[in-house]
């Protein structure tokens, strides 16, 4: 029996609690027999990796774990940040992961080393975010768009990195798939083989869910 594959990226979990959010992780990935994570699980603009290992979140490690979770990090959550606790959730932390799936392969990794872009995060700059909470502004700020306007504005703000990330899809083998997140804008194209799953965040989800001989970009809300 082929094992049933969730990857996901773009969560941004903080020390806040989000029960709505946690009620829908929880069946989503139940119903799954292995997952990946594709970069920013947490954040490291909001919260230490210390407080985001202590949080209310911890309650959906035990799941994680028990699914054989591949963590690959992503901008928001270097691997620099992390620690050994990181394997209380997941069985490997990788920059990238190729899965073979017959008849599918998808090379997944989060997405900023294909766009080019630089996150130099001084220390400095670190703790002036933790000190004047200026990611939890910028949530805030993106959380009321996203009510106003849906996904409309992610499309005008990501279209260039999705395009950026396409080009180097076509550089891969003619049978592997790209699978990357960052953008925060969803997208499947079967001609180039490139697939965004997107982000939970919200009320808004998208995730890439693989059955073995088929596989789906699902967006929905919870």
């Amino acid at each position: 029996m082929i094992p049933k594959t969730l990857v996901i990226s773009d969560l941004h979990l903080t020390t806040a609690s989000d029960p709505k959010k946690f009620r829908f992780l929880k069946k989503l990935i139940s119903s799954f027999d292995r997952v990946i994570i594709n970069g920013d699980l947490w954040c490291v603009y909001t919260d230490t990796f210390d407080q985001f290992i202590n949080s209310d979140w911890q309650r959906l490690f035990p799941l994680l774990k028990s699914k054989k979770t591949i963590y690959l990090n992503g901008n928001h959550d270097e691997a620099k940040y992390t620690d050994n606790r990181i394997y209380q959730f997941c069985d490997q932390q990788l920059a990238q992961y190729t899965l073979s799936d017959p008849p599918f392969t998808f090379h997944i990794e989060h997405g900023p080393r294909l766009t080019q872009q630089k996150y130099p995060l001084s220390q400095r700059k670190l703790d002036l975010y933790h000190r004047y909470k200026i990611q939890k502004i910028i949530n805030f700020s993106q959380q009321l768009v996203l009510n106003l306007a849906g996904y409309f504005p992610i499309r005008i703000i990501s279209k260039k990195h999705n395009n950026l990330l396409r080009n180097f899809s076509k550089k891969l083998p003619k049978n592997q798939y790209l699978v990357c997140g960052h953008t925060h804008l969803p997208e499947y194209d079967q001609k180039n083989k490139f697939i965004n799953t997107g982000f939970i965040d919200g009320g808004y989800a998208s995730y890439l869910a693989i059955w073995g001989d088929s596989f789906e970009l699902i967006t929905t809300k919870y």
